[in-house]
């Protein structure tokens, strides 16, 4: 503003120069190139002064506020990004401990799995001991069946043998006498 204070009177004295010698000359002027420079440069002091004087708050407030919302956009932008580095930051944790977590479960599986085969071949060992147990004693009872129907059967066939042996041997007096005493002791067995 102050160079404005300062620049008027120099454009005031170059404008009544100007005028004086035009005066001086008789009217007519030999230096219209200069005289329509000045004038242009008048024009342009007076639209330079009009500007600041009117468009310089407007213009200050305008440019503050804009660079009010470049700043706020700036930290707008910073803050994004070290969120955007935070978050990053929690992922690669969340992965390396994910890593760290998949080691665990694999470790716990393999665990459970050693577990459960050992559990599964005790289950078996117990079933095939059970197994064998019956099997034993199933090999045993027929064994003594076989045994007792075979004793029964030798005894069978012996006395078949004997009592083949014994009609061969019999006589009919013989007969008669073993009859005769068979239905004695029957007698005594009933009567007493």
């Amino acid at each position: 503003m102050r160079w404005i204070k300062a620049a008027a009177p120099v454009a005031f004295g170059f404008f009544a120069a100007a005028t004086l010698a035009v005066a001086e000359d008789g009217g007519t002027w030999e230096y219209r190139d200069e005289w329509d420079l000045a004038w242009k440069i008048g024009n342009f002091l007076i639209l330079v002064f009009v500007i600041v004087k009117f468009g310089k708050a407007p213009l200050t407030n305008f440019l503050a506020g804009r660079t009010e919302e470049i700043d706020s956009d700036i930290k707008k932008a910073e803050t994004f990004r070290d969120e955007a580095d935070a978050e990053y930051r929690e992922i690669l944790e969340e992965v390396s401990k994910a890593d760290e977590k998949i080691r665990e479960l694999k470790d716990i599986i393999q665990a459970q799995g050693e577990a459960q085969k050992k559990r599964i071949l005790a289950d078996a060992e117990e079933t095939a001991e059970r197994l064998i147990t019956a099997a034993k004693a199933s090999a045993e009872f027929e064994i003594r069946r076989a045994h007792h129907e075979l004793v029964e059967e030798l005894v069978d066939m012996a006395v078949d043998i004997a009592e083949d042996k014994i009609r061969k041997k019999l006589k009919d007096k013989d007969h008669n006498v073993l009859v005769e005493d068979y239905i004695g002791r029957m007698e005594t067995q009933r009567v007493a």
